[in-house]
């Protein structure tokens, strides 16, 4: 188990896009995920795991990664 939020993209085909807002020890990130990409905000400064590649979000500023590459 790994102590940096973990997400694993899997939008189900028949939709577009999904949008929610996830709690991560205090820290409320922004999610919003397609079939290209996922974007996400965090509103203090986090590492997280997208697709098993590990990034750093900045306080406010979107981390936008590009999927199936």
């Amino acid at each position: 188990m790994s102590d940096i939020p973990e997400i694993t993209p899997k939008l189900p085909a028949a939709w577009q896009s999904v949008h929610f807002k996830q709690q991560y020890q205090g820290i409320v990130l922004d999610i919003i995920e397609t079939h290209d990409w996922i974007s996400v905000t965090a509103d203090e400064q986090l590492q997280i795991s997208v697709d098993g590649e590990t990034y750093t979000i900045t306080d406010g500023e979107p981390l936008v990664v590009t999927l199936g590459e």
